[in-house]
């Protein structure tokens, strides 16, 4: 009888478990180099094999031109993430510092910490990736840091909004393209 006892038991609280994720988003799940705030979970998500994404040069308070951008090339991972249904919500500036503080004890750097009136508008290739999100391009805060873990380097942009109630994550994975074409000898 105890063990019939301790497998419902095993198996109820395997089953709570799994339904505190079972709000994500179809096919998608948190990239491996970073946890999830507590309370969200993922509205949507997209891998991209290889693109470039913009990172606003961290030297510079004004963004006017394409010089003023690194351009970062590679496997693109976007996911965004709202505030579970009654949960209690994070401070964007929470959600933001949490993520800097984990990049900064594992060795990474924090290139930019930008508020929206600062930075009211992202590079036309993050804010395709960046506007998979309940308020669209539209957030409060934003950070741009880089990571290198294993051999490989990231590039990251982290952005948060209270009033949306939600954040998004893009990764580049910088990388070289995987050369598909050739040019072939002329026929004779």
């Amino acid at each position: 009888m105890r063990r019939i006892v301790a497998a419902a038991s095993l198996m109820a609280t395997m089953g709570w478990g799994a339904l505190a994720w079972a709000a994500d988003a179809e096919n998608c799940k948190d990239h491996p180099l970073f946890s999830r705030m507590s309370n969200y979970e993922i509205y949507g998500c997209a891998t991209t094999e290889f693109d470039s994404v913009a990172f606003p040069k961290p030297e510079l308070k004004e963004w006017a031109s394409p010089s003023d951008y690194t351009e970062v090339e590679g496997k693109i991972h976007a996911i965004s993430y709202k505030l579970k249904e009654g949960a209690t919500q994070a401070s964007a500036l929470q959600i933001v510092r949490n993520f800097q503080n984990a990049v900064k004890k594992d060795g990474g750097t924090v290139l930019g910490d930008y508020s929206g009136e600062l930075y009211p508008s992202l590079p036309e290739t993050a804010a395709k990736y960046l506007g998979e999100s309940p308020g669209g391009t539209s957030y409060e805060r934003y950070t741009t840091m880089t990571l290198t873990k294993d051999g490989t380097e990231f590039w990251i942009y982290l952005c948060a909004s209270e009033g949306d109630q939600d954040y998004m994550l893009l990764l580049v994975e910088k990388q070289e393209m995987k050369q598909e074409i050739n040019v072939n000898p002329p026929k004779k």
